[in-house]
């Protein structure tokens, strides 16, 4: 998804993500650096994303709260059609 466009116009973005081997812990989810409830799922609609360009991270956190692994930060952006074009 790395400098990805993604076209949706209502600003829903579909993000997929797994680990291998299969480890217990927290999962999070930051979108432009703030935190997004996962609800412990691997895979997450986000909605209402506006136009341009966004950063996603996602995090495994251990038990103990440690940051296990990282997926870094990956850039990509949002696509809307403007209101503009059939306004009359």
């Amino acid at each position: 998804m790395a400098e990805e466009t993604i076209r949706n116009n209502s600003g829903e973005v579909m993000v997929n993500f797994n680990i291998s081997p299969e480890y217990l812990g927290k999962f999070e989810l930051l979108l432009d650096n703030q935190l997004v409830n996962t609800k412990g799922k691997m895979q997450i609609k986000l909605e209402n994303v506006p136009r341009g360009q966004h950063q996603l991270e996602v995090k495994l956190r251990d038990n103990s709260g440690k940051i296990f692994a990282s997926s870094g930060q990956q850039t990509f952006y949002l696509h809307q059609a403007s209101a503009l074009i059939h306004a009359n």
